[in-house]
């Protein structure tokens, strides 16, 4: 300080750019004169911007000629400027009398006044205060609900004082968001911090560079929420699942097989008995044979050798165990596999589902900007969700009540649909209940940029979340997706379903026609020669 243009220095310093360099990143060590005390120092501070992180240690002289070591801070407003001894200059060397951290030496607030705001999307008839803390009115604005617990909890640990402001939106019509709303009042200086929970990055980065998001702990999701029965597309692989490739080669080596002992049984029991082996023989007959047995339908004609009874006797048997792993297998098979649901908004736009929306700002937003990109998501708006011009917008009851119906998709935030669903959802219609995911975003609590509580803050949320007071805030506040506790979805049976076995009966009709017309032409044309 002995320097004839340290305190210009120290002005410009704490001036320089928007934020300044008194900022914790910053360490400052401040020699006085020989004359000069710490009440003089501090005077020329007053003149300065200072900040509540700010590390200034100065080493004045006391009343008796000794150094002493104080450090100079703000915390805020209401307090102003403050010094606190913490050590001495003793034989050359700094003696500390207590060993703070930073987190400890600041964490006193008492007094201090923090400007907050908060966005509140749906009226209310009570106190503020009231309809953020009270879990009897947790049904709307769980989202800024959850972070106010969270700036509670601050106010909790660091004891200071508050006033809220509430406007209309949470960031305005740029992407950085500076030029209205929440985020306009924390970069004109309005407020300090957020006690309203603000998404780190909806479409870019540049919100990174106008703020500071204090802790992510909170996941953003907002979905398309419908009905999805299941849908089974015709598969003809279906019917062979049950046997693999090397099963159901050995099974058509055994019909073959069976097939020929058949006929030469057949042959020999005819030739015994003395029958006619030319009006006796049919083409087919082996076949049709051993596929009424394997199909469960027995048999036209009793063989009367007992060769031919041993033949038969061991291809029921096996026809038995076949048919029995089959549909054992197939059942389990169907049972088991989950329905198709949607899971892109490109199926959502080819589906015959009608689309709407809830409004609000972040919706808008994001869609305005996200379809120049998004192909898909852009015929979605001009197809369905901005039909001729007209926004297909509903409040948050009468879209889950549709989507309730049935052939109707809505979109809002999961924490708003979650309570609605459990409220008036059935079973079924909880285990039908499908999403698409359209903004997936950490959010946090937001301070200006550079702030000066945003480390103090910082730690007190982690602690909070060592502690478990923030997981426990996330299961009050933060509702689940209802769980289905069916153990198994009743689906209908359609006509997809049965597109094989209608596919399979037919071919069979076909093949029996074609099969006739083939005999009759035969015969015929046997009968003119």
């Amino acid at each position: 300080m002995q320097c004839p243009d340290s305190a210009d220095i120290l002005d410009k310093a704490s001036n320089v750019n928007r934020f300044g360099k008194f900022e914790f990143i910053y360490s400052w060590y401040l020699l006085s004169k020989v004359n000069q005390e710490l009440e003089d120092i501090f005077h020329i501070f007053t003149r300065f911007k200072t900040r509540m992180d700010m590390d200034v240690k100065v080493l004045a002289v006391d009343d008796f000629g000794r150094f002493e070591v104080s450090e100079i801070f703000n915390p805020g407003i209401n307090v102003g400027l403050t010094t606190r001894r913490i050590g001495k200059l003793q034989n050359g060397s700094v003696i500390i009398d207590k060993n703070w951290s930073y987190y400890e030496s600041r964490m006193n607030m008492t007094g201090v006044l923090i400007r907050s705001a908060n966005v509140i999307r749906y009226p209310f008839t009570t106190s503020f205060d009231e309809y953020m803390t009270d879990p009897k009115l947790m049904k709307y604005d769980i989202y800024s609900k959850f972070h106010y617990q969270l700036f509670q909890g601050l106010v909790h640990i660091h004891g200071f004082e508050y006033n809220t402001s509430l406007p209309f939106s949470w960031f305005g019509n740029t992407s950085s968001g500076e030029d209205g709303g929440l985020a306009k009042m924390l970069w004109d200086d309005t407020i300090d911090i957020s006690s309203a929970g603000c998404i780190l990055r909806l479409l870019d980065s540049d919100r990174i560079d106008f703020y500071d998001y204090i802790m992510p702990y909170y996941k953003f999701r907002s979905c398309f929420f419908f009905r999805n029965p299941g849908v089974v597309k015709p598969n003809f692989y279906e019917a062979l699942k049950p046997f693999d490739k090397q099963s159901w080669i050995v099974t058509l080596y055994v019909t073959g097989i069976v097939c020929i002992c058949i006929e030469i049984a057949h042959f020999v029991e005819t030739r015994h008995r003395g029958g006619d082996l030319q009006n006796s023989s049919c083409s087919f007959r082996s076949l049709f044979v051993v596929v009424a047995v394997f199909s469960q339908q027995g048999l036209g004609t009793i063989p009367s050798s007992i060769s031919t009874r041993i033949i038969l006797l061991h291809l029921l048997i096996c026809s038995v165990l076949l048919y029995n792993y089959y549909t054992s297998s197939l059942v389990s098979s169907l049972i088991s596999t989950e329905p198709e649901v949607m899971k892109t908004i490109k199926e959502l736009l080819e589906s015959n589902l009608k689309v709407g929306i809830e409004l609000q700002p972040y919706t808008i937003t994001y869609m305005l900007d996200r379809v120049k990109e998004d192909h898909y998501l852009n015929q979605l708006n001009q197809s369905k969700i901005f039909y001729r011009n007209t926004p297909n917008i509903f409040t948050a009851e009468e879209g889950i009540r549709l989507v309730h119906q049935g052939d109707f998709a809505f979109h809002t935030e999961s924490i708003t649909a979650y309570p609605l669903i459990a409220d008036t959802f059935e079973q079924e219609s909880v285990c039908n209940l499908a999403e698409i995911i359209l903004i997936n975003s950490d959010t946090s609590l937001m301070a200006q940029k550079k702030s000066q509580y945003k480390k103090l803050f910082q730690v007190s949320l982690r602690k909070m979340w060592q502690s478990g007071i923030i997981r426990k805030l996330h299961k009050t506040w933060v509702v689940s997706k209802p769980e289905c506790l069916s153990s198994a979805r009743i689906i209908s049976v359609g006509i997809n379903d049965l597109f094989l076995s209608y596919f399979l009966l037919a071919m069979g009709v076909f093949g029996a026609l074609c099969s006739l017309i083939f005999e009759l032409t035969w015969k015929r044309t046997r009968f003119w020669r």
